[in-house]
């Protein structure tokens, strides 16, 4: 994905300040402006490839947010008030819930792969350090000082975004978790979009890999590397290939020699929440996760091999010992450089 694949229309941006009493709610959109619009641009399209993004759909008809993206889409004019409202409804929940932080909400008209979408931008505040001269009759002092409101910088992740597609009213959210009511949960899913979540790709990366963990201590004992490295090779492949991890293929290729074992990791994946058998992952925020086999020895030494060398006996194997120990041996080892 290209950044010239996303064309940004229009932007309007409102203050949500907890420390302000109200929400400061902008009547005009924002001016042209090459610098913010390619700012905007960027933490759209690096949300759009974040592995933490999930797909969700209304699942309240009447739902406010629902009814306003539906007028919007016959009333394009309306766009102004359309935000003005959805922030109003996010400050009253900051409001309600006082762990949610303050923020600035850019509201945005965008075309992304032929579709148009709301975005729903929260910048949280992140407290930074700027100079300031004060001026005295004695002289000038240069402070430094404390910046409470400064927004996420085009490098660092936006915490909690909603894009919503105008053509079919889908759902994609990045959401954090706070403390509501004595326990963590979301706010933009339940409360505001009242709506059903997917599980990101990331936490279905996470329950496949603790799937793959539990099941190889389970039927083969903790030390089998080799599955374990067979696991990632597979999963990268998949990746690499399809922009997709299928589990189909991943439970044949780590566990199909014993049946039983391969039907037993698939329910135990299909417990923990992941519905479909393909899920899509870019690959760029994974493929790190999955080029290397990692081992950690109990006398502290660290080995990183590739995964495509784990089983590869002329150049390492392990060898089980009578003792119940484990040696390893490097093979062909024609240099060792820093």
């Amino acid at each position: 994905m290209s950044d010239s694949q996303c064309q940004i229309k229009e932007i309007i941006v409102h203050i949500l300040d907890n420390s302000m009493g109200m929400p400061i709610l902008s009547d005009k959109v924002h001016p042209d402006n090459d610098e913010i619009y390619d700012f905007v641009n960027k933490h759209i399209i690096k949300t759009f490839k974040d592995i933490g993004l999930k797909n969700a759909i209304f699942v309240n008809e009447s739902n406010r947010v629902k009814k306003l993206c539906e007028e919007l889409t016959t009333k394009p004019t309306q766009f102004q008030e359309t935000s003005k409202h959805i922030a109003t409804m996010i400050y009253d929940l900051m409001s309600k819930y006082s762990n949610v932080p303050s923020a600035d909400l850019v509201c945005c008209i965008f075309q992304l792969a032929h579709s148009d979408y709301l975005g729903i931008v929260k910048l949280n505040y992140k407290p930074s350090f700027i100079h300031y001269v004060l001026q005295e009759e004695t002289g000038r002092v240069n402070n430094i000082v404390k910046q409470k409101t400064s927004l996420p910088n085009e490098g660092q992740k936006v915490e909690e975004c909603i894009f919503i597609n105008l053509d079919d009213f889908s759902i994609k959210i990045i959401e954090k978790k706070y403390e509501i009511d004595g326990e963590k949960r979301f706010y933009l899913s339940s409360d505001l979009l009242e709506c059903t979540e997917d599980l990101s790709a990331k936490e279905k990366i996470k329950i496949l890999e603790k799937a793959v963990e539990d099941t190889i201590i389970k039927y083969y004992g903790e030390n089998e590397l080799a599955r374990k490295a067979e696991y990632k090779r597979i999963v990268n492949e998949n990746i690499e290939d399809e922009k997709k991890i299928d589990i189909s293929d991943v439970a044949e290729t780590v566990f199909g020699n014993l049946p039983e074992v391969k039907d037993n990791f698939i329910s135990e994946v299909k417990k923990n929440g992941i519905r479909d058998m393909e899920f899509d992952v870019n690959y760029g925020s994974t493929k790190s996760l999955y080029t290397t086999q990692k081992i950690v020895t109990d006398t502290g030494i660290v080995i990183n091999l590739p995964v495509n060398e784990v089983k590869n006996k002329d150049k390492i194997e392990f060898i089980n010992n009578p003792d119940g120990t484990i040696s390893i041996v490097l093979k062909n080892i024609k240099k060792l450089t820093k």
